[in-house]
C-alpha cells in the first residue's frame, strides 16, 4: 500500500513520525458492527511485516534542508531554516498551553491576546512538505482487519502534532 501526505511544520523542526500498530481495542472501540466478525493477527507478525515500511520525501518547497533519519517506528524529520528557534517555538507552546488550562478554569480569552497572536505569527512561518508511505503487505487474509496509527510528535515542544488512524481489511 502506498500513500502520501502532507506534514507542516516549522522551519528550524524535529519530529518523531510513527507507524505502530493499533491495539484490537482501539479497533474494537470504533464499535462498527462490521468489524465483529473480522479476525486479528497476532501483533508480532504485524509487527514484523510493518518494520518495512519506507517513508520518503516527495518534495522540498525550497524553504529549508530537510533530513529524515530511518528510526525503528517511523522517521525523524529535520529541517533548518528561516524561522522560529526550538526555544522559541517551545517558549510559544508553553505559553499557548498555560493560557487554553486558564481559559478551561474560567478566565477570558481576551486576556491573552499577546498569547495568541505570538501562536498565529509562529504558524504563518509553518512549510510543507509531502511524504510518501509505503506499506509493505501485511500479509492479512480474508476475513482479518488490522489497525496502524500514523503520528507525529514535535520534539521541539513534545506536544503531538496530529495523525490518523488506518483500518486495513482483506
Amino acid at each position: 500500500m502506498r500513500c502520501s501526505f502532507s506534514g507542516s511544520h516549522q522551519p528550524n523542526a524535529n519530529e518523531t513520525v510513527e507507524l505502530r500498530i493499533g491495539a484490537l481495542t482501539d479497533l474494537l472501540a470504533l464499535g462498527h458492527p462490521a468489524l465483529a466478525d473480522f479476525t486479528f493477527p497476532a501483533p508480532r507478525e504485524l509487527a514484523t511485516r510493518l518494520a518495512r515500511a519506507q517513508f520518503r520525501l516527495l518534495d522540498d518547497d525550497g524553504r529549508g534542508a530537510v533530513g529524515i533519519e530511518r528510526r525503528a517506528r517511523g522517521i525523524r524529520l529535520a529541517s533548518k531554516g528561516d524561522g522560529p528557534s526550538a526555544s522559541e517555538q517551545r517558549k510559544v507552546a508553553g505559553q499557548l498551553e498555560r493560557a487554553l488550562a486558564a481559559i478551561q478554569k474560567g478566565k477570558k480569552a481576551s486576556e491573552f491576546k499577546e498569547v495568541f497572536a505570538a501562536a498565529r505569527k509562529l504558524n504563518r512561518a509553518a512549510v510543507v512538505h509531502r511524504l510518501e508511505l509505503r506499506i509493505p503487505s501485511l500479509g492479512l487474509r480474508k476475513g482479518q482487519a488490522a489497525i496502524l496509527h500514523l503520528g507525529a510528535v514535535d520534539e521541539n515542544t513534545g506536544r503531538p502534532k496530529g495523525g490518523i488512524t488506518l483500518l486495513v481489511t482483506a
